[in-house]
This record gives structure tokens, sequence and C-alpha cells, in this order.
């Protein structure tokens, strides 16, 4: 009976102190944010004191250097499929072609970098996820820009499409069932194995819950909602995968 009772306080002493961690952990994050926040109040007001030739050359840097961060971020956030926090994201692109900030907390100052980004949406406190485009968003985005998808050629033969996304489901299936096996390559292929998968429910989005689409009858799945050119990237590395020259696909433009 003591036995049980003192095993009984424990477990409670346990829940407490989960509790306790998991609104401390929530705290430290909206700190995090504000700190982004303040830092990046900071920069404007020193950008406005600096001269005004200091000021835009100085301008002109900052901006090609958070281009250059979210660009990273972008290619981060694709690989892993999942949100981040920040913090999360600075550690994984370290040893990558980032500069780290120089700040009394690298993390915070990398975040102010690419938190305006329009590709990118706050799920959370100061964690972070791609802001996906879907393909009726990609055929808008490659119209606007006086462009029609016609389809592709692949292996001197021309395929009809009128989506990104059904580009790349034909690439694949076209691939497959050329060599079935060499296909199965992009589950494990370092350019390929993010996008790819054998198990239906690892690329469902969040998001909207959207399926990942099928390649024939292979049992491989892609993941959905992959930008333009993300796609075209894609199946040039799917072509690399199964050994052919990407140079024999081309996507064809009205």
């Amino acid at each position: 009976m003591v036995r049980q009772e003192t095993e009984r306080a424990i477990r409670e002493e346990i829940a407490y102190l989960n509790e306790r961690r998991d609104a401390l952990i929530g705290k430290r994050r909206r700190l995090d944010e504000q700190i982004a926040n303040v830092d990046a109040d900071i920069k404007k007001a020193e950008d406005f004191l600096r001269p005004t030739t200091g000021h835009r050359n100085s301008k002109r840097s900052r901006s090609t250097t958070a281009t250059a961060t979210a660009d990273l971020v972008y290619d981060l956030l694709i690989e892993t499929g999942q949100p981040l926090h920040f913090r999360d994201i600075y550690r994984r692109l370290q040893g990558q072609e980032l500069r780290p900030p120089r700040s009394k907390d690298p993390a915070t100052a990398l975040l102010v970098r690419y938190a305006d980004d329009a590709r990118f949406y706050r799920t959370a406190p100061g964690t972070y996820a791609l802001r996906e485009i879907d393909a009726s968003s990609q055929q808008q985005e490659v119209e606007s820009s006086g462009k029609r998808l016609l389809g592709y050629t692949l292996l001197g033969t021309h395929y009809d499409a009128h989506l990104f996304k059904d580009v790349l489901v034909g690439v694949c299936t076209t691939l497959h069932d050329l060599d079935s096996d060499a296909f199965r390559h992009v589950l494990t292929a370092t350019d390929t194995r993010p996008f790819f998968s054998d198990d239906y429910r690892e690329h469902e989005t969040r998001a909207d819950r959207r399926s990942p689409y099928p390649i024939a009858d292979s049992g491989i799945f892609v993941r959905p909602k992959l930008d333009a050119g993300r796609v075209e990237r894609l199946c040039r590395a799917v072509i690399r995968v199964v050994g052919l020259d990407p140079s024999e696909f081309a996507i064809e433009f009205e």
C-alpha cells in the first residue's frame, strides 16, 4: 500500500513537472519571437541613422543576404517536409552556405533575415512552415508570365500536360514503366529521397491533408504541391537516378 501511494505521488510529480516544462518552453518561444522583433526594429532604426549613400548600399547588401538566407531555409523546409522552430533551422543550416550573423543570439538574428519572406508562414511561436504552392497557383504563375504549359518531351516523345503535377507524375510513371527496379532508387537517392515515400501517410500535407500522388502501380508516392521550378529540378533528378541523361527531358511552353 505504501509503495502504491509513493508511486502515485511520483507520477503526479512527473505530470506536474511536464506541465511546467511545456509552459516554460512556450514562454521561451514567445520571448524568442519578441527578441527577433526588437532586433528588427533596432536594425531599421540604425539604417535610418546611416548616411544616405551608405544606407542604400547597406540596404542592398542586406537584401541580397536575406534573399540567399531565405532560399536556404526554403530548401531546408522542402527537404524536411514539416514546420521547424527557428533555432532548429539555424542548427541544421550550420555548415552550409550560411554566414552566421554577428549577434549574441545568431539564431534569432537569422530569423530576422527570412521571417518576412512570403514563402513562409508561422504555425506556432517561433515555428515556420513552407507556404506551399498548389497546382492551380503554378498554372496561374506561368500564365501571368505570358507562357502556357503545353507538355513535355521525354526520351524523344512528346506528352501533353496542362499542370506541373501532371508533368511530375507523367515523367515518374514513364521511368517506372521503363525500369521499375532502377526507379525505386528514388527512395534512397540524396536528391530525390525527401520527395518520395512508400508510406502513403508520410507526405500528406498538414495544411489541407492533400494526398500524395501515386506513381503507377509502384507503391511509391511523391509529395504534392511542389512549385514549378522544383518540379522541373526533381524530374531531372529522377532521370539521373534511373541512369538516363537529363538532357532527354524538356518542358514545353506555348
